[in-house]
């Protein structure tokens, strides 16, 4: 009994040793897996690359002016002449829509002139500009007309040449701003400009106005503040 006591406890230890050999070989197998899967992981992540680039987004100053651009004409009746009174003041709606502050400047091409050249001119200065203030009152300018830009040249008669630019002049706006805002659409950048016109800034007596079409031409102009 003890020898085969002896006998089985050998035939044990033998088959486990097998068992260990077999396990050492499987590990050692893994660890080889292991280390080729790290070396080609290291490997590969040593080839990786990366690119970048911005992306942006470009939004210009938009600013629009609106305004109706018919005539607007002051007729003086008979008893505005023989009173020395004016006619009625007139509206004009401008509106304006931008992403911007903004400012609307005014100028007058010239002074009133006559269609008859032989009568005198009447001044810009007897027209007066106004729009509401946003505090109940408001605030009026009287518009500039354009001057030419002269030389430092003189003609025969000694007088300032003007500069000339593709051989037509170069005019001076010398304009007013009128009415300002911050940015935003039509329906809260609009504005009543009220027009009115008094004689008496440039003739006392309205009888000594000559009977005439006196016409200026207004320009206006809407830009960021």
């Amino acid at each position: 009994m003890k020898k085969n006591e002896v006998t089985d406890s050998l035939t044990i230890s033998a088959f486990t040793l097998r068992r260990i050999s077999i396990i050492n070989k499987t590990k050692s197998k893994m660890k080889k897996t292991l280390f080729s899967i790290a070396f080609a992981c290291v490997a590969m992540g040593g080839y990786a690359q990366s690119k970048s680039h911005k992306v942006k987004v470009v939004i210009p100053e938009v600013m629009d002016l609106q305004m109706e651009e018919t005539d607007m004409t002051f007729s003086y009746g008979q008893d505005n002449i023989r009173d020395n009174e004016n006619p009625d003041a007139q509206e004009r709606e401008v509106r304006v829509r931008s992403n911007v502050a903004w400012n609307v400047s005014v100028y007058a091409e010239s002074d009133f002139k006559a269609s008859d050249t032989e009568n005198s001119d009447i001044t810009i200065e007897v027209l007066t500009l106004s729009v509401p203030d946003g505090e109940g009152g408001s605030s009026s300018i009287t518009p500039d007309k354009q001057t030419p830009v002269m030389t430092d040249e003189l003609d025969i008669a000694g007088n300032l040449i003007p500069l000339l630019v593709d051989g037509n002049p170069v005019f001076d706006t010398n304009a007013k701003v009128l009415a300002q805002g911050s940015k935003g659409g039509y329906g809260v950048n609009t504005n009543n400009v009220s027009y009115s016109v008094d004689l008496s800034k440039q003739n006392e007596d309205y009888f000594t106005v000559d009977p005439d079409t006196y016409t200026t031409t207004l320009v206006y102009t809407v830009s960021a503040q």
